[in-house]
């Protein structure tokens, strides 16, 4: 093989090498350019004219006042500060068959329109008891959220359990109910 033919195949071979890494970025650029594309399109048919920005905040203004009112209806027997809450989980305790040892509210948090109280509570009673009490207070009128309960059994062959529960309540604070 002559060197004009080595030169030839080394200049095609360049050529080829040369015009696959072409193609293969300008493809990939390309594909990235229609999908970014694709993506502003999307969002374009996403942007609300001034009138249906003025509906879409109108209906939401109805549905907070349906919120608040929601909420608000379920605990007008239910006082918002700690003696509601006490006086609530000593009604669930009662309807439950459960007798508290000890009922501690513990430090009140405000947190932007949202108030949480947090209570520990000690009981002793029987396990399914139990489980009534704190379905009772989950599905009751106040928000309730039951962070970490400890069951002990009190005697070897006894069917009582020493229990420790660890809760917060949540409720609006009454600035968020204003209209």
């Amino acid at each position: 093989m002559t060197d004009k033919r080595k030169y030839q195949r080394m200049l095609i071979a360049s050529i080829v090498a040369f015009i696959y890494v072409a193609c293969v970025e300008v493809v990939d650029r390309f594909q990235g350019t229609i999908n970014l594309y694709n993506e502003l399109q999307a969002k374009e048919l996403k942007i609300l004219t001034p009138e249906e920005l003025a509906q879409k905040k109108a209906d939401l203004v109805l549905q907070r006042a349906k919120l608040i009112r929601a909420m608000t209806e379920g605990n007008q027997s239910v006082e918002r500060n700690q003696l509601g809450v006490v006086k609530f989980l000593n009604k669930s305790a009662r309807e439950a068959s459960v007798k508290f040892q000890s009922l501690t509210p513990l430090e009140d948090v405000s947190a932007g329109q949202m108030k949480t109280m947090g209570f520990r509570l000690d009981m002793r009673t029987q396990y399914h008891r139990v489980g009534s009490f704190v379905s009772r207070i989950e599905s009751g009128p106040l928000p309730v959220q039951v962070l970490k309960m400890n069951l002990e059994k009190e005697q070897a062959g006894s069917s009582n359990l020493l229990v420790t529960i660890e809760g917060r309540v949540h409720f609006l604070t009454k600035e968020s109910l204003r209209p």
